[in-house]
Parts: C-alpha cells; sequence; structure tokens
C-alpha cells in the first residue's frame, strides 16, 4: 500500500518468471475486481501471442473473480468471431 495525494493506494505488479521483469502494473485506490481485470488484461497484453499465460496470484479474492471476468469476455469473443 503507498500513498498517493496523501490517500491510500494499492498497487498491483505483474512480473515475467522468464525475464524476472515488471510487465504491467496499475495503481488504485482500493484492490476490487475492476483494478485486478486491468492489470491483468495488461499483463497478458504485453506476452508474446504464441506464448501461453499462467497468473499466479497472492490470493486476493478481487484476482480469481478478475480472471472469471477475463474468460468469460474472452469466450464471448470467440462466440462473436467464429
Amino acid at each position: 500500500m503507498n500513498k498517493v495525494l496523501g490517500k491510500h493506494h494499492y498497487v498491483f505488479f505483474f512480473i515475467s518468471s522468464k525475464c524476472l521483469k515488471i510487465t504491467a502494473y496499475h495503481v488504485a485506490d482500493n484492490r476490487d475486481t475492476q483494478s485486478a481485470v486491468t492489470a491483468m488484461i495488461e499483463a497478458v497484453r504485453t506476452a508474446k501471442p504464441d506464448q501461453k499465460s499462467t497468473l499466479i496470484t497472492d490470493g486476493t479474492p478481487s484476482y480469481p473473480a478478475g480472471i472469471h471476468f477475463i474468460n468469460f469476455f474472452r469466450m464471448r469473443l470467440l462466440k462473436l468471431t467464429t
């Protein structure tokens, strides 16, 4: 948790296990699902197109809900494009 303009904020970091670099981060005033989704989408977007993405989290409840949202959204996109 960090302070930004005197208010507490959270930083969502995603680090590549391959190159050990930060691939995505997001600063938010809470740890809700939308904040987690924003960071996860950015992390997946920065991966190579043919790379399989595996997200390992610290167990914050917003991550499983975010993964569920992303999977649901991707399934809808696949159905719309086929």
